[in-house]
């Protein structure tokens, strides 16, 4: 994500030298956000602190980054220093200041997934015939907590982007948009409210490529740093429309909807975000629908592509008896080439 911009802490009562030191250290701390190299992001907005210890802008790249480290590497402690950090944050300002709450939904969305990875490891240690009665009920208060705790913070994180959504010029905020629509996700019953903030947050997305696109295109004097930054945005949103197409296209079949999962399934093709799986998915709503050479050709593809990540493929012979079933029913044969 871009940095958003943060605030200019008024430095009153620093000599001018600490003035200077708090903001070549705030200047270092974005840049190397900017980069994604947030560890050192996050060490150069500690040493900001010790000049300024209020600054909004420094305690809330602090938070920023924790998110973002604590997610990265699955740490549960780093995720919750950085929740302390913004909740803080959020009560010490006075004003809504949409950055804070974006933050605290991201930071309270990468919890609860942690929290989801927990759960699922514990139902399958209780599945266990190995655990004797203590460790079944100790492990089942465990769930229960952790499970708990997967509620709150989805619910927190909910609130949180409301919010953001909720403020004036921010109800188009494409990364609130893309949180709001995976913890919805993450529920039960919210599908049709997925798929409205999923299909808010591609256009966004869409919109926002188009513009650093045209930046690219038509701006020849920019600055490497900078122009590898703007690509790094495109990349990334991409992986964001595919990852909430995808989504979507998974929703419809929950629905009952093949259709529209295949015409989501046909839109990822377009725009050229087809992944493996995806063939695989698609075959099986082709399959559904008796659209059996549209079938045969995606699993042809979906071997092809798992064949240049892996050389042995446990799924291959399964898939090639997919095909074989699809031929005998009167499809055409793959071609392979």
């Amino acid at each position: 994500m871009a940095l958003i911009p943060l605030l200019l802490a008024g430095c009153f009562g620093l000599s001018k030298q600490e003035q200077e030191r708090f903001a070549l250290h705030q200047q270092n701390s974005q840049e190397f956000y900017t980069k994604g190299s947030y560890r050192q992001a996050v060490q150069q907005a500690e040493m900001a602190l010790t000049f300024d210890e209020s600054s909004v802008g420094m305690r809330l790249m602090r938070g920023y980054c924790l998110t973002k480290l604590g997610e990265a590497s699955g740490n549960v402690i780093v995720l919750d220093e950085a929740i302390l950090i913004l909740e803080e944050l959020a009560s010490d300002i006075n004003d809504d200041d949409y950055r804070v709450w974006l933050g605290i939904g991201q930071a309270h969305l990468a919890r609860a997934l942690l929290a989801d990875s927990e759960i699922g490891r514990m139902e399958w240690q209780l599945s266990s015939d190995f655990l004797d009665e203590a460790g079944r009920r100790a492990e089942s208060q465990q769930l229960e907590q952790e499970r708990e705790g997967y509620a709150f913070h989805l619910q927190r994180t909910e609130d949180a982007l409301q919010r953001v959504l909720n403020i004036e010029l921010q109800e188009d905020n494409t990364y609130a948009l893309i949180e709001l629509a995976l913890a919805l996700n993450l529920q039960e019953g919210r599908e049709f409210e997925t798929l409205e903030y999923s299909d808010r947050a591609v256009r966004e997305l869409m919109q926002s490529n188009k513009i650093t696109n045209n930046t690219l295109q038509e701006d020849l004097q920019l600055a490497p740093d900078f122009e590898i930054s703007l690509e790094t945005r495109i990349k990334e949103n991409l992986q964001k429309e595919r990852l909430l197409r995808s989504n979507s296209a998974h929703i419809y079949v929950t629905l009952g909807d093949d259709e529209s999962a295949l015409e989501t399934l046909n839109e990822i093709e377009r725009r050229q975000l087809m992944e493996a799986g995806h063939y695989e998915f698609r075959a099986t709503i082709c399959d559904r629908l008796g659209l059996l050479d549209q079938a045969v050709r995606d699993l042809e593809s979906y071997l092809k592509l798992r064949a240049q990540v892996t050389e042995y493929d446990e799924v291959a012979s399964e898939t090639f008896d997919r095909i074989d079933q699809l031929v005998a029913r009167g499809a055409q044969p793959p071609t392979f080439n």
